[in-house]
């Protein structure tokens, strides 16, 4: 017998894409705020180069 999801589990876990763009919106701006806006220590700490943290920061509408 196959078990069914609650009905309510999509609430309790988000909305897919959306909440992890939102969730890696935030952790993007913490990391930058905790390091005064250091782009470069940000990467390295996020694991991606600067010119992809800046890619994702203008995808996300993050301000550099």
């Amino acid at each position: 017998m196959a078990t069914q999801e609650p009905a309510n589990s999509r609430n309790r876990m988000g909305n897919g894409p959306d909440s992890l763009r939102r969730i890696r919106k935030e952790h993007i701006e913490r990391v930058l705020r905790d390091l005064g806006n250091d782009l470069e220590e940000a990467a390295r700490i996020l694991g991606i180069t600067v010119k992809e943290l800046r890619r994702c920061m203008h995808k996300l509408g993050i301000a550099e």
